[in-house]
């Protein structure tokens, strides 16, 4: 397990060092043909039953889907190869959407497979966002090559089957699902020689891609601005985002206003054993370190920055989704991969005080936990 451990550390150094740097190059979208398929997972036909967490979980050669019932059955789900960084967002209806090596799958709530998009044979999923309405996921994965260093595949899957993908040859920033279907994400280039829009040697081009499908594709260019590395595209009129000196720029009807607002710590200044980062349907970033420190970032109506410190301490992991119609969740947990033992606990991300214990999970020894989510309606110690 030492080398998972060692490529999970690696995989958070470069998202938080080396992806909000590659927004100084230059970036085009467009569809492509180059993507790798993924092998299909290997399924079962599960036995419904009452379900207390959704877990995705993995070693260096598999990763596997896992339904833990509140007796503490585990019934796996799906198994397939590998992955980097798996995804998962909590749906609407008690379904559940996960994005590993094998490709994007929606789960209802009975447990069985709804809907199934190809994705990328690393599971490398970088982003994972779902819409207001809770019905589509979208997710993406990094696939840049020596051409294309920051190159996704974004995949969105739907409750009612329905499926997409389309390629970002940037990072997509601020990417949004939204409940008519398509998804946005924002997308910075540097300046040319002749460039004469904001301030020259600090802002550069940003425009919002929108897509409702592989070769349904737009690009609305916004004001020159610092370059996003948070944000949301949105689905309307207004798109907002911070920059990595903390310029919040916020775009309505084609102007732009800018404030400042504080950034998240360094990593070097997170104190503990992880920092886990994830995103809510509404666009609000939240950051937890296992030291319990919260930051957030939200979008609506303009960029704001919040900090706690009571949240959960020595966590290994964590994973941020939910919102709009789907009450927005953060489970964490803590444990030893050795022996496949680990304790969860969700809280509400606007409100750390708001837990709930969700109790031991035990997994096979040598299984590391990686995302986890629980599906359908459950309450909080504030009643929520």
């Amino acid at each position: 397990m030492s080398a998972l451990n060692d490529r999970h550390a690696l995989i958070r150094s470069f998202t938080a060092v080396v992806l909000p740097l590659s927004f100084a190059t230059a970036c085009s979208t467009g569809p492509t043909d180059t993507a790798q398929p993924a092998e299909t997972p290997t399924t079962v036909s599960p036995s419904p039953g009452d379900s207390r967490l959704f877990v995705v979980a993995g070693n260096d050669g598999s990763t596997e889907t896992m339904d833990v019932a509140t007796d503490g059955t585990v019934t796996v789900l799906t198994s397939a190869p590998g992955s980097v960084s798996p995804g998962i967002v909590r749906l609407a209806d008690g379904a559940v959407a996960v994005a590993d090596s094998s490709g994007a799958t929606v789960f209802a709530a009975d447990l069985k497979q709804i809907a199934h998009a190809e994705g990328d044979s690393t599971g490398f999923v970088t982003h994972a966002v779902g819409s207001a309405d809770g019905d589509t996921a979208a997710f993406a994965y990094a696939v840049g090559d020596g051409q294309h260093p920051d190159r996704h595949l974004i995949v969105t899957v739907s409750t009612d089957g329905t499926t997409f993908s389309t390629i970002s040859n940037s990072v997509p920033v601020g990417l949004t699902q939204c409940a008519d279907g398509h998804v946005s994400w924002l997308e910075a280039a540097s300046p040319a020689p002749s460039f004469d829009g904001g301030e020259l040697g600090r802002d550069v081009a940003v425009s919002r891609i929108t897509a409702s499908g592989p070769a349904d594709i737009r690009s609305e260019v916004l004001p020159a601005s610092p370059a996003p590395v948070w944000g949301r595209a949105g689905c309307g009129d207004t798109a907002s985002w911070v920059s990595g000196d903390g310029t919040a720029v916020t775009v309505e009807e084609g102007a732009a206003t800018r404030a400042t607002v504080s950034t998240f710590r360094p990593a070097s200044e997170a104190r503990g054993k992880d920092t886990s980062e994830g995103t809510t349907a509404d666009g609000s970033i939240h950051r937890i370190s296992a030291d319990g420190i919260v930051e957030s970032y939200t979008f609506t109506p303009e960029p704001r920055f919040h900090s706690a410190d009571s949240g959960p301490v020595g966590i290994t992991g964590a994973t941020v989704t939910g919102g709009g119609d789907v009450a927005p969740f953060v489970v964490t947990w803590d444990g030893d991969p050795s022996t496949g033992s680990f304790s969860a606990t969700a809280f509400d991300p606007d409100d750390t005080t708001c837990t709930r214990d969700l109790g031991p999970v035990t997994l096979p020894a040598d299984m590391t936990l990686l995302a986890a989510t629980v599906p359908g309606e459950t309450e909080l110690s504030c009643g929520r």
